[in-house]
């Protein structure tokens, strides 16, 4: 199946299966919570597909990210594990349907072992992993963590 993660509501296509509808949930940053959702709502339900709704949480990966700067919301630092895995759980208690852990592209430090361990004792739906994951043994690395997807992003391009 195809699923879309959009950046923004012009990248959708009735084309996909599935689309990822993510929610910046570390941040604070209202039209990241749910602005950018309520403009582009009735687009998405035009599209008659399945929308799985995701818990987007970005951690510091050692620098700014892409994200960071659209989203004008600052990363969780990696050692601040409960608050990482408190929003996990608060994302999943919201009803999100994945809870995905990101680094940023690029990141020079991707998400730590610890962290995904940590989310991934929390909560139930599956957890996505991303983020300054650039060779096969740092995808092994996060996967036998406890991430059910690894996005390896720039380690394709």
């Amino acid at each position: 199946p195809a699923v879309l993660f959009p950046g923004n509501a012009e990248q959708l296509t009735e084309a996909a299966d599935a689309l990822l509808l993510p929610s910046v949930i570390s941040g604070r940053n209202a039209e990241m919570l749910i602005g950018a959702h309520v403009r582009a709502a009735k687009q998405i339900q035009a599209l008659d597909i399945e929308v799985i709704p995701m818990g987007y949480i970005l951690v510091n990966g050692g620098k700014e990210s892409s994200v960071s700067k659209v989203s004008g919301t600052q990363p969780i630092p990696q050692e601040n594990i409960e608050e990482i895995v408190q929003t996990a759980i608060a994302g999943e208690l919201l009803g999100k349907q994945v809870i995905y852990l990101e680094a940023g592209s690029g990141a020079i430090v991707p998400v730590q072992q610890e962290v995904i361990k940590a989310v991934r004792q929390a909560v139930r739906v599956p957890l996505l992993v991303g983020g300054g994951i650039k060779t096969k043994a740092m995808a092994e690395q996060a996967w036998l963590s406890g991430a059910d997807i690894v996005v390896i992003g720039n380690g394709l391009e």
